[in-house]
């Protein structure tokens, strides 16, 4: 649902999901961006069970099928060189990257399962927004919005990791 500042739904909304099979499952955090670069947020909701939903201001949607009865991250919203995208990475380590109108634009395995939610930042000064992504097992990459390991990742902790990566300028 979509609430405008009275409290009352906005125009098209509320939107019922009614999944046809299990891979739909219910649906996670909420990304509400500017995916467009066009006046109005989107929304872009990864599903527990391998769907991703692109909802448009007013209601309308798009699903795509990402990986089938595989937990997804919450979806993080990465400014490129050319648009803005979506990033979201099943639990079998695949990520995925999608621009608005649901465009898939890139796709990787990582070779790593179990991802932790990934963080969107700047990690050098003046440079583009990178995605960090690490999993369960240690590995950490920072990427660009195709997906590309940027300069020095991925790297292996050695060690496990129990809670997602958070970018700060310290």
């Amino acid at each position: 649902n979509v609430l405008g500042p009275d409290g009352v739904p906005r125009p098209g909304w509320p939107v019922y999901i009614f999944p046809p099979v299990s891979a739909e499952g219910g649906l996670g955090q909420p990304l509400m961006w500017d995916l467009n670069g066009q006046p109005g947020d989107e929304i872009v909701c990864a599903s527990d069970y391998g769907a991703m939903l692109f909802f448009t201001a007013d209601g309308g949607r798009i699903i795509q099928q990402y990986a089938f009865n595989v937990p997804l991250t919450a979806p993080v919203g990465v400014v490129g060189a050319s648009e803005r995208r979506a990033v979201s990475v099943a639990g079998d380590g695949r990520a995925r990257a999608w621009a608005a109108g649901a465009l898939l634009r890139a796709d990787r395995a990582l070779g790593h399962a179990t991802p932790l939610a990934p963080a969107v930042g700047v990690l050098t000064a003046g440079g583009p927004e990178s995605v960090v992504i690490a999993c369960a097992d240690g590995f950490v990459t920072a990427v660009d919005d195709d997906l590309e390991d940027r300069a020095g990742w991925p790297v292996s902790l050695g060690h496990g990791l129990e809670l997602a990566p958070v970018l700060v300028d310290l």
